[in-house]
């Protein structure tokens, strides 16, 4: 998680979910006020890159 938010306080319903490409599968409800609107992380894409990197290591271990 990037700065500010508390991995160990979310919740399922309070995260985004993205495709590959980028786009929003599922975003988390607003909360009531005074709670700020949630929005995408910053480190999305650097999320993405990991994800990726990933992938692809798993793929090569299958091959092996």
């Amino acid at each position: 998680m990037c700065a500010g938010v508390q991995k160990e306080r979310m919740e399922p319903e309070d995260m985004y979910v993205l495709s590959h490409s980028g786009s929003v599968l599922s975003a988390p409800s607003p909360k009531p006020w005074p709670h700020k609107p949630p929005k995408c992380s910053d480190c999305d894409p650097l999320f993405k890159k990991v994800s990726l990197v990933q992938e692809n290591k798993h793929e090569w271990l299958k091959l092996l």
